[in-house]
């Protein structure tokens, strides 16, 4: 087996949609992710998949935010975290997690932060066996 971890690219967005639909039962227009991610893909905004066999099995975005209060040091925000049903249980969320916390160091980030959906319990088991706490918080959002 041959895993890889690397940064995401726009011809891996038919792929990585086939995942989301997958995991969070979201098909989006491919046109329009490639137009997202030319927009969104900066310095401060990646995505990252694992590649598994030449097969995408993991996807994170991460974004380093700029802080100006407390000790004014970035964090990372972490969205859109996914594995392939079928590789879950495997370590490979954790292998995942793991390599983006490097990024995140090598950033000089003074924390990660994410959010998830209450349902998903296991992702969270992951989580806090990494080292994450869950904290007393809300996430509100308004559409347009």
């Amino acid at each position: 087996m041959n895993i890889i971890f690397r940064e995401l690219k726009i011809d891996d967005l038919e792929e990585v949609n086939k995942l989301y639909k997958l995991c969070f039962y979201i098909d989006t227009n491919i046109e329009d992710m490639k137009k997202s991610f030319l927009s969104l893909n900066t310095s401060l905004t990646k995505s990252y998949i694992l590649v598994l066999d030449n097969r995408i099995i993991g996807h994170i975005k991460c974004d380093i935010i700029n802080n100006i209060f407390n000790d004014c040091m970035p964090y990372m925000y972490l969205s859109e975290i996914c594995t392939h049903p079928d590789y879950r249980g495997m370590g490979y969320g954790k292998l995942l997690l793991n390599k983006i916390e490097e990024i995140a160091k090598e950033k000089c980030c003074s924390y990660i932060f994410l959010n998830s959906s209450k349902k998903r319990v296991i992702a969270h088991k992951l989580y806090k066996s990494l080292g994450y706490e869950e904290r007393d918080s809300s996430i509100f959002k308004k559409d347009l």
